[in-house]
C-alpha cells in the first residue's frame, strides 16, 4: 500500500442479516472458518456496507455531524456486494421495526443496523461508527453512531480505506460469454463475481490500448500476495464461526 500504511483492527456489527452481535479482532490476518450459513460471507458483507456508508457519507455531508436528520440515502441497488432483492434482508430476521408500550400506546421504534470499526492509519489510531435504518425495500438510511450524547465524527482516514469484496467464483464453463460494459455491470448486480472478472481479463489483454495495463495487474496482484500475508511475519488466524441456528434469513 502506497503511502502510510493502513491497518484495520477491528469489526464489530450488530442486527446484520444473522448477526445479532458479532465482534472480530482484524488486527493480524484473518482466515474465516465455519460451515455452510455460518456466517462467513455475511461479516464480510457488514465491512463492505461500512465502506459504502462511509463513502456515501463524506460524499454528501463531509465531516459534519448534524444532530437533526443527519441520514443519508443508500440506494438497495448501490449495494453491489451484498446483493439482496428487498433492502429488509440486511436485518436479522427481517426485523426492522418493533413495538414497545409506553404510557398505555404503542410506540414504533426501529432496529438499526450498526457497524463499527477500529483501524490504525499509520500511528494513529481512529474508529468510525454507522447506524442503518430501513426505509423501504429499495433504501436505506445511515447515519454517525452516537458515543454518549453526540454522534461520531466521520475521520478523514475512513474515506482513505478501500474495500473490494469478491464473492465466491465458480471456474471457467464450457463456453465463455464475452459481455458488453452495460451487461457485465448487470453480472456485478448479481454477484457473478466469476463471469465479471474473466470479462474484465478478457479486456485487458484484448482491446487496443488496454494490454499494457496486464502487466500493470500482474504486477499489483504478485506485490498483495507477497505483503498482505508477510504483515509482522504472521500467518493468518482462524475466526470460527458458529453453527447456523433458527432463522438465518438473508445470509450466509
Amino acid at each position: 500500500m502506497i503511502g502510510r500504511q493502513r491497518i484495520l483492527t477491528r469489526l464489530l456489527a450488530r442486527n446484520f442479516k444473522r448477526f445479532n452481535e458479532i465482534d472480530i479482532r482484524l488486527d493480524h490476518p484473518v482466515v474465516f472458518i465455519g460451515p455452510n450459513n455460518s456466517g462467513k460471507s455475511t461479516a464480510l458483507q457488514a465491512l463492505t456496507l461500512w465502506h459504502v456508508g462511509v463513502q456515501r457519507w463524506l460524499e454528501k455531508r463531509g465531516k459534519e455531524v448534524p444532530e437533526k436528520r443527519p441520514g443519508v440515502t443508500i440506494n438497495r441497488r448501490d449495494l453491489v456486494s451484498v446483493p439482496a432483492p428487498g433492502a429488509n434482508l440486511l436485518w436479522r430476521d427481517l426485523h426492522v421495526r418493533e413495538m414497545e408500550r409506553a404510557g398505555g400506546k404503542l410506540k414504533t421504534q426501529n432496529v438499526r443496523i450498526e457497524i463499527l470499526v477500529e483501524a490504525v492509519t499509520g500511528s494513529a489510531a481512529w474508529n468510525c461508527g454507522l447506524e442503518f435504518d430501513y426505509a423501504n425495500d429499495e433504501s436505506i438510511y445511515c447515519r454517525p453512531l452516537r458515543d454518549g450524547i453526540h454522534r461520531m465524527p466521520v475521520p478523514r482516514e475512513a474515506g482513505e480505506i478501500k474495500v473490494a469484496y469478491l464473492p465466491p467464483m465458480s471456474g471457467p464453463a464450457s463456453q465463455e460469454v464475452r459481455l458488453d460494459p452495460g451487461a457485465v455491470n448487470v453480472r456485478i448486480g448479481e454477484g457473478r463475481t466469476a463471469e465479471v472478472l474473466r470479462n474484465l481479463c478478457y479486456r485487458l489483454v484484448a482491446e487496443p490500448g488496454l494490454s499494457g495495463r496486464w502487466a500493470k495487474l500482474a504486477q499489483h496482484i504478485q506485490a498483495l500476495s507477497s505483503s498482505s500475508w508477510a504483515y509482522r511475519g504472521t500467518f493468518p488466524s482462524a475466526v470460527k464461526l458458529p453453527c447456523p441456528t433458527g432463522n438465518a434469513a438473508g445470509g450466509t
